[in-house]
């Protein structure tokens, strides 16, 4: 009832109000059913009754002063809010296909500056054209912070395109893997060339262990022509800090667990070292399993979903550390076309 009132004030303050495939048909719950049922149908009898079924949504919403985003179409979620003189709009690729085409925007500007809030990495979008459209980028899981300016051009470093040049090259060899910080106690160092969880190691600290591994390893760069080279880590539990010949080039806490590495790479040997820091969930499965006490929380009780006392040895030790596989792929600038 009180949405309903709530619209009903919205309708005679002037708001269009789209009713998606008819009114409501009843209250919820029995508790003085019959009043508020006759309170909701004089609501509905005072209502304009515009119904929009699903298939004329776009017509109806044609019909009011809101700006249309088309890049829903295309699996990307947004918010967008106003600056002075323009536009923001933070932009998150949450499907599982990579976006990379013209992408029409619902406000019209004259430049835009793409950021990535990742990396802190920014630049003027080179590539625009009439219909409000710029060209973007999106990895799944990928986010962008676009700045557009309605009628400023903006001058500035460019943002570049990339495209790759041949199929991603696997990372391989001899893997050396150190605890380097942690609880309870730091597991011994081991070589493998296999990557994989390391609660799967010989030493049985590894399956308790909560806090950061350094995993370290030489490669060639191959041999071909690129302006960038990507490195993407694959399945990464639960966030990584990447160093290229003794250089930071990253630090990772989300998919995609990609960075790009061009400036720090050499021609041929590299060393490349990957921290990661797990969670916190196999340490505490391991106090419970030795009935150390740890829930000390001045006015909470620490409960599971079902309000019970938590007990994390009901569940076996989650993946921790690099998974793989690692990737590096060579990428061209390019321009797209109109």
């Amino acid at each position: 009832l009180e949405t309903m009132k709530s619209l009903l004030k919205l309708e005679k303050e002037g708001v269009t109000v789209l009713y998606i495939d008819g009114m409501p048909q009843t209250v919820p719950g029995f508790h003085r059913w019959e009043e508020r049922e006759a309170e909701l149908q004089s609501f509905i009898a005072q209502s304009k009754k515009r119904i929009a079924p699903w298939g004329d949504i776009n017509r109806g919403i044609s019909d009011t002063p809101a700006k249309r985003e088309r890049m829903k179409r295309h699996g990307l979620d947004f918010i967008r809010r106003t600056h002075d003189e323009g536009y923001h709009y933070f932009i998150a690729n949450l499907g599982s296909q990579v976006v990379d085409r013209w992408t029409r925007l619902g406000t019209s500007f004259k430049s835009v500056v793409i950021m990535d809030p990742q990396t802190g990495a920014s630049g003027v979008a080179s590539d625009i054209r009439k219909g409000n459209e710029v060209y973007l980028q999106l990895q799944p899981g990928e986010s962008r912070i676009l700045r557009t300016f309605t009628s400023k051009k903006i001058k500035g470093d460019l943002w570049p395109l990339f495209r790759p040049t041949s199929l991603p090259h696997q990372v391989k060899g001899e893997w050396k893997v150190d605890f380097i910080e942690g609880e309870p106690t730091l597991p011994g160092s081991f070589t493998t060339p296999i990557l994989g969880s390391w609660t799967g190691a010989a030493d049985p600290d590894a399956e308790r262990f909560s806090g950061t591994a350094r995993y370290s390893i030489e490669f060639d760069l191959p041999a071909k022509e690129a302006d960038e080279w990507v490195l993407e880590l694959g399945d990464v539990r639960e966030s990584a800090r990447v160093r290229i010949n003794g250089e930071e080039a990253g630090i990772l806490y989300s998919a995609p667990f990609r960075v790009e590495i061009g400036p720090f790479l050499q021609a041929g040997r590299n060393v490349l070292e990957v921290e990661v820091t797990n969670l916190s969930f196999n340490r505490i499965r391991d106090l419970d399993a030795r009935g150390v006490e740890w829930k000390i929380f001045y006015d909470i009780n620490f409960v599971d979903h079902l309000y019970e006392d938590y007990d994390a040895t009901k569940w076996g030790p989650v993946a921790s550390g690099l998974l793989g596989p690692v990737t590096l792929t060579p990428m061209k600038k390019f321009q797209p076309e109109d």
